[in-house]
């Protein structure tokens, strides 16, 4: 059977499965509720049905919520009407909301409540006509703009004709991170929303029994994905309306896999650790030593040969009585695996996660190729790689080591008609990454080309290979910047862990002095710049916690100067110290 959008998907479970929950949300006092799949299905008729009797095809529809199950709602509605939509990250600050919806040209934007309005200036979107509330009233003169109550939409009538929806409609804009500029908006059809959730589902070996959870805030592409990727196989969604609580609610919830970045991957390991340590003597020692026989895995799936028998015995006994209570207590009982994307993820915590029984896949993609380029899979795994290529992309490795696609999901042009050089002659898609394909056809990263340092002797240096080696050997550091360009050496801006309160300058000297023992000279940690801690509110983290080294590089540059000064005074001696607040 063909399908052109999500909504034909939705309408087919509601007639096979009606009864059967679609999502489950929290409701006003967090308690979970569910909605079943022919509810769902009237309840996005009902809201289509009002969208489309008070706009216009291909109107830009902005969704700035927290997730909730009226975000879910909205956003197919949104479909059925023929508008193309946005999520705009509620967690961003006002000014990349702001530049997101003078952007996109947002004609219909919904929001939790007028305190959302009042963070914008409406007077600079001259496109917006149409604001749907969810919560409370807004008073006649706060705005000229139209304004209805979600609750309206809810029960409007259904007879309204809706419109035709072909596959080749665009469906949804998304906005590249924004780590170098300004973000980038991009439109994609249907027909390319539908064939990643095809490839999500068919790499994950998803059924109808599978448990989806929704956490990361819903602007987040893949996020956004995984939930459609629910939807199209007709399993249950779990939407968290606040991503902190995930922790607190995975036990109810019982995921059967989870999407993280890095960052909240090394949180988990860090609590659990830090929980280990607190244990009495016997059980924390139990505990220690189970984590690094399951450590050991990872040498035997590296090396691919089999584990000797006494070490197979002794796993299974303490992942009985020791690797399964950690897991589990972590996890769920259901957890079969682990994604993490958006930026590099440290081998040691991947290791941990297989150490206690969870295996952990990276994977590699980007804005303009809505499919996921590379990723890690049960049947296809290689630590320190991204994973094969999905089928449906050609990748080869082009000039200057740079990572090239092609396929079915790759981005036709931004929304101002520019592509900026990002096709070859031959039409692939040039990601701005550095990488190599190995003999077996396994993808590795070594960085995007515009981070690369050229310093003043000419030699060009990779920041990340350093950053992640200084990561591992200092876990004090938090965020780790190496910086350099036109410079004689390099130097690292270094936000410390939260709960390191001390200064410990010769430990960390030491640390330090361990890893340029592994660089090349020219490669060397010549000083360390300590700076608080980044923030997406500070603006110098993207909503998906990408870092902006260009920008950082600018907030700190006196303090980078008399660094640099004082290396030059003390060629010999590494040199740390502290950069003075920003105001």
């Amino acid at each position: 059977m063909q399908f052109n959008s999500i909504n034909d998907l939705i309408s087919q479970h509601s007639h096979t499965q009606p009864h059967a929950p679609a999502i489950h949300y929290q409701d006003k006092n967090n308690h979970w509720q569910h909605i079943s799949w022919v509810e769902y299905a009237t309840q996005i008729k009902h809201v289509a049905s009002a969208l489309h009797a008070q706009t216009n095809a291909e109107e830009r529809f902005g969704i700035l919520l927290n997730n909730c199950l009226e975000w879910d709602i909205l956003e197919k509605a949104g479909f059925q009407a023929r508008l193309i939509v946005a999520g705009i990250d509620p967690y961003a600050p006002p000014s990349y909301q702001q530049y997101i919806l003078q952007d996109a040209k947002i004609s219909i934007l919904a929001v939790r409540n007028i305190e959302t309005l009042k963070r914008l200036t409406l007077e600079t979107l001259p496109h917006l006509r149409l604001i749907i509330i969810l919560e409370g009233t807004i008073p006649s003169d706060f705005t000229p703009i139209k304004v209805v109550q979600y609750s309206e939409l809810t029960t409007f009538d259904m007879s309204e004709t809706l419109p035709v929806i072909r596959s080749d409609h665009d469906a949804v804009i998304v906005y590249t991170s924004g780590t170098s500029g300004h973000p980038k908006g991009i439109a994609y059809t249907h027909s390319q929303y539908l064939h990643i959730c095809f490839h999500c589902v068919t790499s994950s070996k998803s059924n109808t029994a599978s448990r989806f959870v929704c956490w990361l805030p819903l602007a987040n592409l893949l996020q956004r994905i995984i939930n459609l990727s629910a939807t199209y196989i007709g399993a249950s969604l779990y939407i968290l309306a606040d991503p902190k609580q995930l922790m607190k609610e995975i036990g109810y919830i019982n995921p059967t896999f989870l999407i993280g970045v890095p960052r909240f991957y090394e949180k988990v390991v860090a609590g659990t650790q830090t929980k280990i340590a607190s244990l009495p003597a016997p059980l924390r020692a139990l505990s220690n030593y189970a984590i690094r026989l399951g450590t050991k895995r990872v040498y035997f799936m590296e090396k691919q040969i089999s584990p000797p028998l006494w070490y197979t015995i002794l796993y299974a006994i303490l992942d009985r009585l020791v690797l399964k209570k950690i897991r589990t207590g972590l996890l769920g009982t259901n957890i079969q695996f682990l994604l993490s994307g958006s930026a590099p993820i440290d081998l040691k915590v991947i290791h941990f996660f297989y150490a206690i029984g969870v295996p952990l896949y990276e994977g590699y993609g980007q804005s303009e190729n809505i499919a996921v380029i590379a990723l890690n899979t049960h049947e296809n795994f290689r630590f320190g790689s991204v994973g094969k290529p999905y089928a449906s992309n050609e990748v080869i490795i082009g000039a200057n080591d740079e990572i090239w696609v092609r396929g079915p999901g790759v981005f036709k042009t931004y929304l101002d008609g520019n592509t900026e050089n990002k096709f070859t002659a031959d039409g692939l898609l040039a990601t701005g990454d550095k990488g190599h394909i190995d003999k077996d056809g396994y993808l590795y990263l070594s960085g995007r080309i515009d981070d690369m340092i050229k310093i003043s002797t000419g030699r060009k240096i990779t920041p990340v290979k350093i950053e992640q080696q200084l990561a591992a050997s200092c876990p004090a550091f938090d965020q780790i910047i190496v910086i350099g360009q036109g410079r004689k050496h390099v130097i690292a801006l270094v936000s410390l862990q939260p709960e390191i309160k001390d200064f410990a300058q010769s430990e960390w000297m030491k640390a330090i002095s361990q890893v340029n023992e592994k660089l090349a000279d020219y490669e060397k940690i010549y000083g360390v710049l300590l700076i608080p801690p980044l923030t997406i509110e500070s603006e110098l983290l993207t909503p998906n916690f990408k870092i902006k080294r260009k920008k950082i590089e600018e907030r700190y540059t006196a303090a980078i100067e008399t660094l640099y000064q004082r290396i030059e005074h003390m060629p010999l001696q590494i040199m740390i110290m502290k950069a003075d607040p920003i105001p």
